[in-house]
């Protein structure tokens, strides 16, 4: 005969701690019994004089009282549990039927109750008590219960994103990029066209449907791959992780490396793919497609080859005209046995752009779709920075994972070029700065670019330094930073390791190249996304890369190529 069907009620009826006066023992003991069956943590009583004790050493959430007492009366008792539980609920049993006064109202009582037969008084205090709950304690146990929900739910969603971030730093440790923001050579050439490798890669979530590799190979070859699942979160992560490492681990083989001295470049790279066909579509469920694209440049025999399922057209640069490369098969199915090879001359090619439909896909700020504006700005922008700077002011919102591949070509050219031979230490590297600075603000028409110039030198040679010549990691840096010895540590070195700085001027593109070469071992490629994303150190390359047009390091990386647009805007 419960009055409440609701939830809340009923937990609040489980949880509320009640106390009963009445010195009328029989009626007392039928309450306590009936009471029990709804409220566990109930409390009786048949004396005032223990009643103030239970009061004074306890607290309650409800108090039902008989108003005739032998000692003190039911308002005396209510005066004195009000003070010790102001914010209880009270009920007040009397035997005189008559409707509440002014003197009860006063008192705080919430509801009065005729003492009639067990059963029916039993009703009646059980529909009072639940009224009271429905006024006085409802709505702050719905607060506390939402308040709890909401903790456990963000610390549900602490706990996800975590978990999540972890996938997507699994996920970028099985990308191989050997070439992130560098070439495939050692020594950076002088008047001869070559390639190098820059990459956007922004999951729309945290972990991404997207990922791509770079692999420099024997023989003058760079493969790369680029995976579009079609899914989004995790099944599409673990799908993209998954085809990936197989790939990586492929072309890592010795098998496909005695194939590669074997083979023809065309037939080595039929093979990797049946290989990869071979793999993939046991595991490919039967309704499920994969876009994939394979790229190989034969740099040796100045050759390209393609084989695109279903990734977006890859776009082709040459003298400021665009070409479009359709993919020449259907993403990747259960059933998909043959396909098709593209083959390129390099010389004919500039630029190289791959792309995912999530770039596609975007809208700009007009709620336009981005792919009528992605051509061109394409063609406006002369590499990833510019184009990337585009982007981001026209998209408004990115709502798929974005991989974009940008292969641009570079000639150092130039008729003014200067080369220059450094201590590398702060003292000398101080006093270069020094003088190439003074000689620019003498210049009549380079005067302008003083503070730019010799804020990019300083980043650079400062890199050169503590990274290349000193082997300072980047994590090193960053703990010395913290503990405050870093400057002190950079004082005491002394070496006696040279730095080379080159600066070739082109007139015709307006372009000044700084070229600085230090004696250190180099790095991986990787690690300058990391450098890039880490709080005290990165500093460096954030600053060269927001001053200068592009800039990109030699295979080694104990080189890098700073490319400044010498225009006056």
């Amino acid at each position: 005969m419960f009055p409440s069907k609701k939830k809340e009620i009923l937990e609040i009826f489980k949880n509320l701690k009640v106390l009963i006066i009445d010195e009328d023992g029989p009626f007392l003991k039928n309450l306590s019994i009936f009471l029990k069956k709804f409220i566990p943590d109930l409390f009786i009583c048949n004396s005032s004089t223990q009643a103030l004790e239970l009061i004074k050493n306890d607290s309650f959430d409800l108090l039902v009282v008989n108003y005739w007492s032998s000692h003190i009366n039911g308002f005396e008792l209510v005066n004195f549990f009000k003070k010790c539980n102001p914010d209880a609920g009270i009920i007040l049993l009397t035997s005189e039927d008559k409707p509440l006064d002014r003197e009860t109202i006063n008192n705080g009582i919430d509801k009065y109750i005729l003492k009639t037969e067990y059963e029916e008084t039993n009703k009646k205090l059980l529909k009072a008590i639940e009224e009271i709950i429905q006024r006085k304690f409802l709505k702050a146990f719905l607060l506390k219960k939402r308040e709890t929900e909401l903790k456990s739910f963000q610390i549900f969603m602490k706990y996800l994103r975590y978990q999540q971030e972890k996938a997507l730093k699994k996920q970028k440790n099985i990308i191989k990029d050997d070439l992130f923001y560098s070439t495939y050579l050692n020594k950076i050439p002088f008047r001869q066209k070559f390639f190098y490798f820059q990459t956007f890669y922004k999951p729309s979530e945290i972990i991404s449907g997207d990922i791509y590799s770079l692999r420099i190979l024997k023989n003058n070859k760079i493969f790369l791959f680029l995976i579009d699942v079609k899914e989004k979160g995790i099944p599409a992560s673990i799908t993209a992780s998954s085809v990936a490492a197989f790939l990586n681990h492929l072309v890592n083989l010795p098998r496909i490396e005695i194939k590669e001295n074997l083979c023809t470049c065309e037939d080595w790279f039929k093979f990797l793919i049946k290989e990869f066909l071979i793999h993939i579509k046991a595991y490919l469920l039967e309704d499920e497609a994969l876009c994939a694209l394979f790229l190989l440049m034969d740099l040796k025999n100045n050759k390209v080859l393609i084989a695109n399922f279903g990734i977006p057209s890859i776009y082709i640069i040459k003298n400021s005209n665009l070409k479009k490369i359709l993919p020449q098969n259907l993403p990747i199915l259960t059933s998909t046995k043959t396909f098709k090879i593209d083959s390129l001359e390099l010389s004919n090619i500039d630029k190289i752009i791959i792309t995912s439909d999530g770039t596609l896909n975007c809208k700009t700020k007009d709620s336009k779709l981005y792919i009528k504006d992605l051509e061109k700005d394409l063609l406006n922008s002369s590499c990833l920075n510019e184009w990337r700077n585009l982007f981001e002011e026209k998209v408004k919102k990115i709502s798929d994972d974005i991989t974009l591949i940008y292969i641009n070509s570079c000639k150092i050219d130039g008729f003014f070029r200067k080369e220059f031979r450094i201590k590398s230490d702060l003292a000398e590297i101080d006093k270069f700065l020094s003088q190439v600075y003074r000689r620019l603000k003498k210049s009549k028409y380079f005067n302008f670019l003083a503070p730019k110039i010799t804020t990019i030198l300083n980043e650079i040679l400062l890199n050169a330094h503590e990274h290349g010549t000193l082997g300072v990691s980047s994590l090193q840096k960053e703990k010395k930073i913290i503990n405050g010895s870093y400057e002190n540590f950079l004082q005491q070195q002394q070496q006696q390791q040279q730095i080379i700085i080159k600066f070739i001027l082109s007139l015709s593109k307006k372009e000044l190249y700084i070229i600085v070469e230090d004696k250190g071992k180099g790095f991986k490629k990787s690690l300058i996304e990391n450098t890039l994303e880490r709080t005290f150190s990165g500093f460096g390359l954030k600053i060269i890369k927001h001053l200068c047009k592009d800039f990109f390091f030699n295979k080694k990386g104990n080189t890098i190529v700073a490319i400044v647009d010498i225009k006056r805007k």
